[in-house]
């Protein structure tokens, strides 16, 4: 979804979080999109 959406993404929510670990986890994985694709990292935020 991240990538299909491209630049026009700039914010996700994620629902029924637990720990903050799955933030962190989320973040890492936005990261590596963002890196990937060429996108300021930190752009999209949670």
């Amino acid at each position: 979804m991240v990538e299909g959406a491209g630049p026009t993404l700039d914010c996700i929510m994620l629902p029924k979080v637990q720990t903050a670990d799955q933030v962190v986890a989320l973040d890492l994985l936005l990261t590596q999109i963002e890196k990937t694709n060429g996108f300021e990292v930190g752009r999209i935020v949670i």
